[in-house]
């Protein structure tokens, strides 16, 4: 390995943004139906996921049981989709989405699980009404 190589991957972490969210941060999933859940809920749905308190720790459960489960900003997952079908952003759908920051919405994906998971902050499901089963403009 060149002398370059050895320098860059020694730096490759402190390149890497580190969530600012704090430990005490409330995690919540998406349910179409129902709204932001608590952890506690999905993991009577999904036991695998027990332990895990923020999205990372939630992701490498995941990936070990679905090696190809990605991590992604909720707000790039919605940009990807638009990109991929080449669809735009309706009006209505960026006013709802506004609150979302690349910190405090993710989607954790797997094809081999055949499903997606979305992952909001307390205040951004506040944000968007979807907490306690209100009803907003979901995904």
């Amino acid at each position: 390995m060149s002398r370059v190589a050895k320098l860059f991957f020694a730096f490759v972490p402190f390149l890497v943004p580190t969530p600012s969210w704090s430990h005490d941060t409330t995690w919540y999933v998406l349910n179409k139906e129902a709204g932001c859940v608590s952890l506690g809920e999905v993991y009577e749905w999904l036991p695998y996921l027990r332990g895990g308190m923020n999205p990372v720790q939630l992701f490498e459960r995941f990936r070990k049981r679905f090696s190809d489960a990605t991590l992604q900003p909720f707000v790039s997952a919605i940009a990807q989709s638009h990109k991929s079908d080449g669809s735009v952003a309706t009006r209505e759908e960026r006013e709802a989405y506004k609150g979302l920051t690349p910190e405090n919405a993710f989607v954790i994906a797997s094809v081999q699980w055949g499903d997606e998971m979305a992952l909001f902050t307390e205040d951004a499901c506040n944000s968007l009404g979807w907490l306690s089963g209100k009803s907003g403009s979901g995904s």
